[in-house]
């Protein structure tokens, strides 16, 4: 967005100023914004402004008026705040040569040395960082900024006992800076000391932080590596306080939905997540949305920072392809790697057009794609790693849908719809759900049947399993195994003499601390064996060597899950009260195999040994799923599309009747059926 434009006024330019970045500071925009306005185009007032925009999230507007603050003689802190703001951008091209004429006019300036280690920074040349940092604060002993880039690159030179030095004596010299304790603690959780980062987080949140977010990260790291204990316990307790409180605030949501199953306290995340979104994006104006012709064919934009080897693209690569060309435009919004990986180039050419949305800014992305008019926009992500929810929260389609890559509630007007199935989501759920839910007529989860699975035959041994006995696997990641599902696990081994467990590797520790969990619950730690990543054709074959696979609870198997199917491997799960813990029972049900579906715990263990104690009814169980595969609605691509066509076509006419949004299901012919209000 061009800045608006500047009119002169009969004021005092610098007590004018003065009361602009005030009411800037108190969070008063508009007053300020008014002010700016009135000022004449002064290099310092434009500065001032630009900051605003830029703080705003309005980088356009921000890089204009910054640029305009060089062009009329802003001199070295205009260049610098434009180069910050490009590098924000991931702007090398244009952040260096600003970067290197700073430099010229102000070789001395810590400003400038700071600026020119962040670069080098970003483009991993961490030794020119390194002298870059320590120029900066040779300039100015109390540039804490440059003092905590210093820490940063020296850990990512390897060289952590000079970065824990560098971190400690900031700490030291600055006991009261909140950014010091955080950097401290981060440098820990990176290196998997989630118990040395918990303490630092609790010194920067008494210090008056909101370390919500850090919090969280140490609880998931914790669960990641099989940590349990009284100081993850406690990080949860304070996480469930957070989350009864109404303020907004930002969480790594997998913590949460890791080990809680209560809807309401998922339904709770989802708002305090969106009121941080929301609060992040603040007051941009909004695109503009054009109504498009009737006859036109129905424009749908998938965003997704995951159109790679990735677990969603692995499960949708085959759906987009198949969507009604008659009916619809598909448009992939893409923010992800080109990793030239198979599935990103059949991923591709399933779209009509691939648009790359690089590092832009969300709001730069909602403009481009309100430009492109689209229909119907589905984000593959919500609040999953590397998500950009902001995006939708600036509406840039009039329908907006939440699908697959995130298994809860979003907690945010801008989302209308939610993808499910009568398992995962009853509409007796939808008071826990912000998006009016939308029934499949099978699961809600895609699949692709073209996996390939590696021909050569594995071998236990080649495994490191033994040759006889019941292999129970899982191959969730870690943070799925909870210290109760572990329990029942080991239960099983005692029941089942010579029987192992196999898991994925996961972090370094989790091996480690599930082994000692199991020594002091009498099971022999070599009763488990880890398994290391492999290619996605020779894991799908291992699973030949499993007896079953043991799915986790409250958040269950998902890919994982559609994997073991797929390789022919049954499946048992025990389904809760949330969408991540049912979606091992909507597998099982679009493969007609119900009876592996436990309603309890107890009935959970009774499943796996009776299946454990009878090869014949394991046998006849992979014969059905090998069936299955050219049979099974959750293994039918095509199948799934026409469920989403018709979907997205009765979206799209509630719409254009000017209807508000409201639930329905797709019924097993394809059609809509109504929910009551």
């Amino acid at each position: 967005m061009a800045a608006p434009p500047v009119r002169p006024a009969s004021v005092r330019p610098a007590a004018a100023l003065r009361t602009a970045l005030a009411r800037a500071q108190a969070g008063r925009v508009a007053e300020a914004e008014a002010i700016y306005r009135q000022l004449p185009p002064s290099a310092e007032v434009l500065l001032s402004w630009g900051q605003l925009r830029r703080q705003m999230g309005d980088i356009n507007a921000g890089r204009d008026l910054l640029e305009r603050a060089c062009a009329v003689g802003g001199g070295v802190s205009a260049m610098v705040a434009l180069a910050d703001l490009h590098l924000d951008r991931h702007d090398l091209a244009s952040a260096q040569p600003l970067a290197r004429q700073a430099m010229v006019l102000a070789p001395r300036s810590s400003a400038v040395h700071l600026l020119i280690g962040r670069a080098a920074e970003m483009t991993a040349q961490l030794d020119a960082a390194t002298t870059a940092y320590r120029a900066a604060m040779h300039a100015d002993p109390k540039l804490l900024p440059a003092r905590l880039g210093l820490g940063r690159v020296l850990g990512n030179l390897g060289r952590d006992e000079e970065a824990l030095g560098c971190y400690a004596a900031v700490v030291r010299r600055w006991p009261a800076s909140v950014e010091a304790h955080i950097a401290l603690g981060r440098f820990y959780g990176e290196r998997r000391r989630f118990r040395d980062a918990l303490p630092c987080f609790d010194k920067a949140g008494a210090l008056g932080a909101d370390v919500t977010w850090h919090w969280s990260a140490t609880a998931l790291g914790m669960a990641y590596t099989c940590d349990w204990g009284a100081p993850l316990n406690g990080l949860r307790d304070r996480l469930r306080a957070r989350l009864r409180e109404p303020t907004a605030c930002l969480i790594d949501p997998y913590a949460v939905l890791c080990h809680e199953d209560d809807p309401d306290l998922q339904q709770r995340l989802g708002e305090r997540m969106a009121g941080a979104v929301a609060a992040h994006v603040g007051a941009v104006p909004r695109p503009a949305l054009i109504k498009r012709p009737d006859a036109a064919r129905i424009r749908v934009g998938y965003v997704s920072g995951d159109f790679n080897q990735h677990a969603t693209s692995l499960l949708m690569a085959e759906v987009f392809s198949h969507h009604d060309r008659d009916r619809f435009e598909v448009i992939a919004y893409s923010y992800s790697d080109d990793d030239a990986s198979d599935t990103r180039r059949r991923v591709v050419g399933g779209f009509d057009r691939f648009v790359e949305l690089g590092m832009e800014p969300p709001v730069e992305s909602a403009r481009r794609i309100a430009a492109d008019e689209i229909d119907i926009l589905v984000d593959l992500k919500g609040y999953a790693d590397r998500g950009r929810p902001e995006i939708q929260a600036l509406r840039p389609a009039p329908v907006q849908v939440a699908h697959l890559g995130y298994l809860a509630t979003l907690g945010a007007p801008w989302v209308d719809y939610v993808i499910a199935d009568a398992v995962v989501i009853p509409f007796s759920e939808q008071p826990h759900w912000h998006e009016r839910i939308v029934h499949l007529p099978d699961s809600y989860c895609p699949n692709d049947r073209q996996r390939p699975v590696a021909d050569a035959m594995p071998t236990r041994s080649g495994h490191g399993l033994p040759e006889d006995g019941v292999v129970f696997a899982c191959f969730n990641q870690t943070f799925k195994i909870t210290e109760d599902v572990f329990a029942a696990w080991l239960d099983l081994l005692h029941e089942i003499p010579g029987s192992v467990l196999w898991l994925m590797s996961g972090a370094p520790q989790a091996p480690r601390n599930l082994r000692e969990t199991a020594r002091r619950s009498g099971i022999d730690p070599k009763r488990l064996v880890f398994a290391d990543p492999v290619s996605l054709p020779d894991h799908l074959a291992r699973h030949a060597c499993a007896d079953m696979f043991l799915d986790t609870a409250p958040y269950g198997a998902h890919t994982t899950g559609c994997d073991a199917l797929w390789a022919g491997l049954p499946v048992v799960t025990l389904p809760g009260r949330s969408f991540g813990s049912r979606v091992g029972a909507s597998l099982l049900r679009a493969v007609s195999m119900e009876e592996l579906i436990a309603n309890s715990c107890e009935d959970y263990k009774r499943i796996a040994l009776c299946l454990a104690r009878d090869p014949a009814a394991r046998a006849a169980l992979r014969a059905r799923l090998v069936a299955a595969r050219a049979t099974a609605p959750l293994f039918d691509a095509a199948r799934f599309a026409r469920g989403l066509d018709a979907a997205y076509l009765t979206m799209h006419g509630l719409h254009r009747q000017g209807s508000a949004p409201r639930r329905f299901a797709i019924d097993a012919n394809f059609q809509p059926v109504h929910q009551p209000a």
